[in-house]
């Protein structure tokens, strides 16, 4: 169980979330160096649904592989590539669009955005940065792992 300190809580460098709307249980990374969150998704496609943006995708995380997911698009930011990722004359960033979903780890759900991008190669097929771990009131130390145990939110 995660320990609090100060209205915070005390979470390892990875924990098992969940993510409701969606069904999902997933082990992610918390990263206090990147700023927003980012779930592992392909095959992403932007459609129209009632005089809206909406963004259709296919889940990458292992244990829900493939499952088609479509919601509503909040927005797109741009996020910085690695200058060893980047040839000459290629963009300096890359687009992705953003969703909102609430996300449970230990006991605390809030809503985040969230952007997509395909992480099948990473270990975490979530990760969350600085903005959702604000947000959720972590503190977050990197010698533990799933200190906040199976989710648990109402």
């Amino acid at each position: 169980m995660a320990k609090e300190f100060n209205h915070k809580v005390i979470f390892g460098l990875h924990e098992k979330v969940s993510v409701p709307e969606l069904g999902l249980q997933l082990e992610a990374k918390l990263d206090t160096g990147a700023v927003s969150a980012s779930l592992s998704a392909y095959d992403i496609e932007l459609f129209e649904k009632d005089d809206e943006e909406w963004v259709r995708f296919r889940l990458g995380a292992e244990s829900h592989q493939g499952q088609k997911v479509e919601l509503p698009v909040d927005k797109t930011v741009r996020i910085r590539r690695r200058k060893e990722d980047v040839a000459d004359n290629e963009k300096t960033y890359s687009e992705r669009i953003v969703v909102r979903l609430k996300v449970c780890i230990g006991g605390r759900e809030v809503p985040m955005r969230v952007n997509l991008a395909d992480r099948r190669n990473f270990n975490f097929p979530l990760l969350v940065g600085s903005e959702g771990l604000r947000e959720i009131g972590a503190l977050v130390d990197s010698s533990l792992e799933f200190a906040a145990g199976n989710p648990h939110c109402d």
